[in-house]
């Protein structure tokens, strides 16, 4: 029987110095095998990403509940400055967990310029308080109804200042010089 001279090629390995190994369909197979197999272990990954990240917002519920930890934002005062690190700690690593099991552009996008948003987002956040105040007429207090596209408003302009700042002045956001 003819073997097709196609199907082998010759390697060195720590069994023998010089080996002939058939190719073909027994490799694709074990390709197929090893793949399947890193694919269920990242599927495992992210189910435990997911829990631990539930299990640690729902932990942090329970220790807001426990400590009675409240925050004025007007006055950056807390009830509890130590309680609010373990409860930001917390919300942070919870967080994370559920980023990394939920592989999405544009959490990988919102990482990348992270650095902009948190040395912009103060002041643009007090301006859009502000303004939304005015426009609403009411006091900051009363004012979280409206929190929410307060935030919206406040990150998209993070990223249009990111946008600029990346295509002006390259180095300020972590990006090489061009």
């Amino acid at each position: 029987m003819a073997h097709d001279p196609s199907k082998f090629h010759f390697s060195v390995s720590s069994h023998s110095p010089c080996a002939i190994h058939q190719t073909g369909a027994s490799t694709q197979t074990r390709y197929n095998t090893e793949h399947r197999k890193a694919s269920q272990t990242q599927a495992l990954a992210h189910v435990v990403f997911v829990v631990i990240g539930v299990a640690g917002l729902y932990f942090l519920w329970l220790f807001d509940d426990w400590t009675r930890l409240w925050v004025n934002l007007n006055e950056a005062f807390t009830s509890n400055p130590f309680g609010r690190l373990c409860a930001a700690m917390l919300g942070f690593v919870s967080s994370l967990m559920l980023c990394i099991a939920i592989d999405c552009r544009a959490l990988r996008f919102l990482g990348r310029i992270s650095l902009t948003i948190m040395c912009v987002h103060e002041p643009v956040k007090r301006m859009m308080i502000f303004v939304m105040v005015k426009i609403v007429g009411m006091s900051t207090n009363a004012f979280l109804v409206y929190t929410l596209l307060a935030t919206a408003i406040t990150a998209l302009t993070c990223i249009v200042v990111h946008l600029i700042l990346s295509k002006t002045v390259p180095v300020l956001v972590g990006s090489p010089i061009r």
